[in-house]
């Protein structure tokens, strides 16, 4: 059996000490839809996927060489926007 999809969207957090605070403004809004003090149920993952980082990076070697770009490492190059 197929799990079923959320109606929501994820929420994604950053650890700071012992509080979770949202990562971007419209996850730090939807904590906020909570009335103060109310239980909030989380599922604690983390949001990589090793598959998606592998595709990813052996993309971005594609373009570089396609490109000519060259960078001291390639994780530096993926944070080129």
């Amino acid at each position: 059996m197929a799990k079923k999809a959320s109606e929501n969207p994820p929420i994604y957090v950053i650890r700071d000490g012992d509080r979770l605070v949202g990562e971007m403004e419209m996850d730090r809004e939807m904590i906020r839809e909570f009335p103060p003090g109310q239980r909030i149920r989380v599922d604690l993952r983390t949001g990589r996927v090793p598959e998606r980082l592998r595709f990813y990076f052996a993309f971005l070697r594609e373009v570089m060489k396609a490109t000519g770009t060259v960078a001291p490492t390639l994780k530096q190059s993926s944070r080129w926007r």
